[in-house]
């Protein structure tokens, strides 16, 4: 008999210019749950449960902490997969970008400018408006994921990546 205790795992975007961080947890189900930690306080809000996809690397918290960008995939439904701007620590979209596939997705804040970098071809970029922001969104110029999300934002937030 194999008795293997449930497992989790653990994703955490922190801000680059605040104490706070969105902690992405998966499992012991299949379902993702949302928190904000604030890392001064150790204060830790609960937000959205999500039973789906998230790919946590591509997803990214804003510099202040109070924007997320998410990039997720539920089977079945129209569109499957998609890439939402949400306030932390929801995980319902305020802007939603639906995709075909999940090949794309997600996006990364730039600290220097108010924009958001979408992991999204132009000719994709249709989006459906449910709330207001301060950010314009920059596009990838081909139907193919250029960038990764992961690499860029640990490098934003001044970690060495070896090579």
């Amino acid at each position: 008999m194999n008795l293997r205790s449930p497992s989790m795992k653990l994703f955490i975007l922190p801000a680059s210019n605040s104490p706070l961080a969105v902690v992405i947890r998966r499992g012991p189900s299949k379902c993702w749950h949302f928190m904000l930690w604030d890392r001064d306080t150790g204060e830790v809000t609960p937000g959205s449960w999500f039973d789906g996809l998230i790919y946590p690397h591509r997803c990214d918290l804003s510099p202040k902490g109070d924007w997320l960008v998410i990039s997720a995939m539920k089977g079945g439904n129209k569109p499957c997969a998609w890439t939402a701007l949400c306030k932390p620590p929801s995980a319902k979209a305020l802007h939603f970008w639906p995709q075909p596939t999940s090949s794309y997705g997600g996006g990364f804040f730039d600290e220097r400018l108010p924009i958001v970098w979408m992991n999204i071809p132009v000719q994709r970029s249709e989006c459906e408006k449910r709330g207001e922001h301060s950010f314009d969104f920059g596009y990838q110029d081909k139907d193919c994921a250029r960038f990764g999300t992961a690499e860029v934002r640990l490098a934003r937030n001044r970690w060495k990546i070896q090579k």
